[in-house]
């Protein structure tokens, strides 16, 4: 018999078991409206990953923005994540859109 954690949810079905892989936040990078690295030598507990949200300014709703909105390029190289704002960003500094990172490993 297998010894771990498992859930499930209210229907029965298993969501979660042991060899699932649970992400862990590291830290936020707040207005990433130009280039930039942060080192973190938490990246190389795991993968690290990078989510980029959206902070609407008045007037501007996900119906505004195309494929390639605001949307930063990430890139992890060992224990530093780097980005720059997509070109779409570049050419429109003043869309009344910002940009914060949310990164961790999982």
């Amino acid at each position: 018999m297998a010894i771990g954690m498992q859930a499930w949810d209210a229907n029965g079905n298993l969501i979660f078991d042991l060899t699932s892989r649970v992400g862990r936040i590291l830290g936020t990078v707040s207005n990433a409206a130009s280039s930039g690295t942060i080192t973190n030598a938490q990246f190389s507990t795991g993968t690290p990953f990078c989510i980029p949200i959206c902070n609407y300014s008045s007037g501007w709703s996900a119906n505004n923005l195309g494929s390639t909105t605001a949307m930063p390029l990430v890139s992890f190289s060992n224990n530093t994540m780097s980005w720059q704002q997509s070109e779409a960003y570049t050419s429109d500094p003043e869309s009344g859109i910002s940009v914060t990172l949310l990164y961790g490993v999982y």
